[in-house]
């Protein structure tokens, strides 16, 4: 009998808490709109030196309604020096505070340069790791920007291994000034920088520019060699 008094003193406990609850949430239950943020065009657009750059667009909605008119827009792109530029897009808030923002890549080059420029990696690259060979498996693109010098920044000398092949991401791609003329090439070894691990290269040899097209070794970590052939491509 003190059991199933118990048991109904409980029942009648929840019913009276559930019962609270549904009076506290009552008339408070509603659905938040995010804003959202469409890019036209490609994520990366590339600039001919000297040429103005040309916005390919984008939209903006909130809850149906558009609101690309206060879009913010923060970009450093100058089209009078080559380089790799972002421009920021940045939404209106919705009533809770929360906005959203995309980003766009703007590379400005000299398409006349007859070294300046993306280069696609031959897929007769490979990694030697102590003996051990690993083909690349992908053509990869690298950067060569100039620097008026006869100089280039090399967006990354391991030319995309850990990069894009393994996906760590930029931070672990090998940032290096070149140094090219006629078909002789050469990077200084302190010249070259690995943000993630923050280290440089051991050594580059064995390198060649020709027509277009850029091969060399790196050593690096005391275990590896990349062997690298890149192309230059075209920009349409």
């Amino acid at each position: 009998m003190k059991n199933r008094f118990l048991l109904l003193m409980a029942l009648a406990a929840s019913v009276v808490s559930l019962s609270s609850c549904e009076k506290e949430t009552e008339g408070k239950t509603r659905i938040t709109y995010y804003p959202t943020i469409e890019l036209q065009g490609d994520e990366t657009v590339y600039v001919n030196k000297g040429d103005s750059y040309v916005e390919p667009g984008y939209a903006s909605f909130l809850n149906g309604e558009d609101v690309t008119s206060q879009v913010t827009v923060v970009s450093n792109v100058d089209e009078s020096k080559s380089g790799v530029y972002t421009i920021n897009y940045v939404t209106v808030q919705n009533e809770d505070g929360f906005d959203n923002a995309a980003t766009r890549k703007v590379v400005v080059l000299d398409f006349d340069d007859a070294i300046e420029g993306i280069y696609v990696l031959s897929d007769d690259s490979f990694r030697d790791y102590g003996g051990t060979v690993a083909l690349y498996g992908a053509a990869f693109e690298i950067l060569l920007i100039s620097n008026g010098d006869g100089t280039y920044n090399v967006s990354d000398l391991f030319a995309g291994w850990y990069d894009q092949r393994a996906g760590y991401g930029s931070n672990y791609a090998c940032q290096a000034v070149m140094e090219i003329s006629g078909s002789s090439v050469s990077v200084d070894p302190t010249d070259t920088f690995v943000p993630g691990w923050g280290d440089s290269i051991d050594d580059f040899h064995d390198a060649s520019y020709s027509a277009g097209t850029l091969k060399y070794q790196v050593d690096y970590a005391g275990l590896m060699t990349f062997n690298v052939t890149l192309v230059k491509q075209p920009i349409e």
